[in-house]
């Protein structure tokens, strides 16, 4: 974990969780690691009242474990996935790569059961680790095996 504080949302935040410009909420940045690798940077806006829930859960490993700790469900998920390069300093240090290294960025909007939307996330993963496995099973409730 290398952020958890209450900021107000930016600007391409507060248009995805449909909430005013400046709006307080929930910032969560993190690097996904596996036995010690730096895997990707993650960063996830959360709005209230989700966000105090997901405050007060503990986080461990697995963001859909710390939903399902908070008792949230996803009721959809939207995922924008494309190449991009590690064109900033500070990015390219935290991921331990090249400045201008191909990377993986994935833009998602978790939906609770209604369609709204609670939770928005920039996450820039390392285009030697990534690989991708979807399973799509409506309704997906985390913590419930499929």
């Amino acid at each position: 974990m290398l952020d958890k504080s209450v900021v107000p949302m930016p600007s391409t935040v507060a248009a995805q969780l449909q909430e005013p410009l400046g709006s307080p909420c929930l910032r969560l940045e993190y690097r996904a690691l596996d036995a010690g690798h730096v895997l990707g940077l993650c960063t996830n806006y959360l709005r209230f009242p989700e966000a105090a829930a997901v405050n007060d859960a503990p986080f461990h490993s697995y963001w859909y474990d710390l939903l399902d700790a908070a008792r949230l469900t996803v009721g959809s998920s939207d995922l924008l996935i494309e190449a991009v390069l590690a064109d900033d300093e500070d990015l390219a240090a935290q991921l331990d790569v090249d400045l201008n290294a191909p990377l993986v960025a994935v833009q998602q909007v978790i939906r609770d059961e209604t369609g709204r939307p609670y939770d928005f996330a920039l996450l820039r993963f390392r285009a030697d680790r990534f690989s991708i496995m979807a399973r799509a099973i409506p309704p997906f409730t985390p913590g419930v095996p499929a």
